[in-house]
């Protein structure tokens, strides 16, 4: 791969002295002509300096997303659109929200600040789903508040999300010096390509937890942090993705840095307060059967949704029990970079999953689909990466953030 700066013929010269531990003749700023030495990693500091300046600044380098991004997430959008048009043409928008989940985003994303009587004819799942605010709430501040125009902003804001994937999935990997292109094996994922039936959160749960890993990555910790904040409003399961950086915290003793990553859980604290006072009951203590069907102990779900003979249920707990050992393999490959203990907790859960999650096809793929993507970024990075890169990564999360 040619670096920038510089022809690739002189990179490769830097990168063999590099490799032997040699110092590299500096003659740049010298007064006196005569050639300085310095070691390897001189102006690392400076460089990440500057990099951080640009960013506080509101600086964009564009060069930084590869053009693979640009090309899999614009090709992959003008497909999804394509689709997405037949499917109005031939039966209308509406028909995204067939499904009970997408009919509940819709509802809430046209009342996000209703009470109780606003859902009246949606009883049952209520409190459970409204806690799931960030999908809806995205919509409506789309469509400017304009019932109306909640569908339209609701299929734009899915549809988008699902573009990003594999766009967020190359910029990811360009930044572990993996060939961006190579992202284009998220788009296996089963979750993501049943794109145009029914809207779901799943799509933008996963394209913002990648935006936090590449921001965590781009040494941007608080804007992960944020970011991260507002995945948890879009579904509760991406407190899982914080555990990395609670871990780095908790290493370090860094007070400071835990407070941050428990504020992160504050705006999702604030609005399931505003439930219980509208709703009168907590999403995550909600006596609803998703609720109470959707994590059980570990095994105990796949025992129960084989005696049940769910539709599918073979194909479904087989699915599963594959994902789960895609996630394992996924993430220890790829143990040293900071994707694979998220890639990790997020397949911890899988052994969990309740009746819920395991009794029809769709609603178990979609649920499948953020260990699955992951899983295939951290084989990806894993078996692709430079020698020698993973040493660099694992230094580069353990030094200090801004």
């Amino acid at each position: 791969m040619v670096k920038r700066g510089l022809p690739s013929a002189d990179w490769s010269r830097v990168s063999d002295v590099r490799q032997r531990g040699s110092p590299i003749i500096d003659t740049s700023n010298v007064g006196d002509g005569v050639p300085r030495r310095r070691s390897a990693n001189a102006g690392m500091g400076t460089r990440r300096t500057v990099a951080r300046r640009r960013q506080r600044e509101g600086v964009v380098d564009r060069v930084r997303v590869p053009s693979a991004s640009w090309l899999l997430s614009g090709g992959f959008g003008l497909a999804l659109l394509l689709l997405a048009a037949r499917e109005v043409a031939l039966g209308g928008h509406l028909q995204f929200f067939n499904d009970g989940d997408s009919a509940f985003y819709l509802l809430t994303a046209r009342l996000p600040f209703a009470n109780a009587s606003a859902f009246a004819r949606m009883s049952g799942e209520i409190p459970y789903r409204y806690g799931r605010v960030g999908f809806p709430l995205t919509a409506w501040l789309l469509a400017l508040g304009r019932p109306g125009l909640v569908p339209w902003s609701m299929i734009a804001v899915y549809l988008a999300s699902l573009a990003a994937i594999p766009g967020l999935a190359a910029t990811l990997l360009a930044e572990y010096q993996v060939p961006p292109f190579r992202a284009v094996f998220v788009l296996l994922t089963p979750g993501l390509l049943l794109a145009t039936g029914l809207v779901y959160a799943e799509a933008l749960q996963v394209a913002l937890i990648l935006l936090a890993c590449l921001f965590e990555v781009r040494s941007c910790r608080r804007a992960a942090l944020v970011t991260l904040a507002f995945a948890v409003l879009v579904k509760e399961t991406s407190i899982l993705a914080l555990l990395p950086w609670l871990g780095t915290a908790t290493k370090r003793r860094d007070a400071r840095q835990l407070l941050r990553c428990v504020a992160v859980a504050v705006p999702y604290a604030l609005w399931c307060l505003w439930v219980r006072i509208r709703i009168g009951e907590f999403p995550f203590l909600a006596r609803t059967g998703s609720r109470t069907g959707a994590l059980r102990p570990p095994l105990i779900g796949f025992r129960d949704a084989l005696h049940a003979h769910s539709p599918n249920h073979s194909f479904i707990v087989t699915v599963t029990l594959l994902t789960f050992l895609l996630g394992v393999l996924g993430s220890w490959s790829a143990r040293r970079y900071w994707i694979a203990p998220i890639t990790a907790a997020f397949t911890t859960l899988i052994p969990c999953y309740g009746p819920s999650a395991l009794y029809y096809v769709i609603e178990n793929l979609r649920l499948l689909s953020v260990p699955t993507v992951l899983a295939i970024l951290c084989l990806v990075t894993a078996f692709s990466s430079p020698a020698g890169l993973t040493r660099e990564s694992e230094v580069r999360h353990n030094s200090p953030r801004t």
